[in-house]
């Protein structure tokens, strides 16, 4: 009978430290998730950013080959 009792209470116990180290992992995975949402948020905005650039600089090329095809077509028109 003692030893029934024993046997019922490390079962007992195993099974609480097995729940705990559930719980535990849980919110271990809750936290890690929670830092990668973040980590892919400040990504995010960083390409943004980097997308917002080459706009820019795309524009810039743009007006700066607008401008040359001008002066060629001008110095075309010229020597014609």
């Amino acid at each position: 009978m003692e030893h029934e009792i024993i046997a019922m209470w490390v079962q007992t116990l195993s099974s609480v430290v097995g729940l705990g180290c559930i719980v535990w992992g849980l919110f271990a995975m809750k936290a890690a998730g929670h830092r990668r949402d973040r980590e892919i948020d400040e990504l995010g905005k960083g390409l943004q950013q980097q997308g917002r650039a080459l706009e820019r600089q795309g524009a810039a090329m743009t007006q700066a080959f607008t401008q040359q095809g001008e002066v060629l077509a001008e110095l075309l028109r010229r020597s014609a």
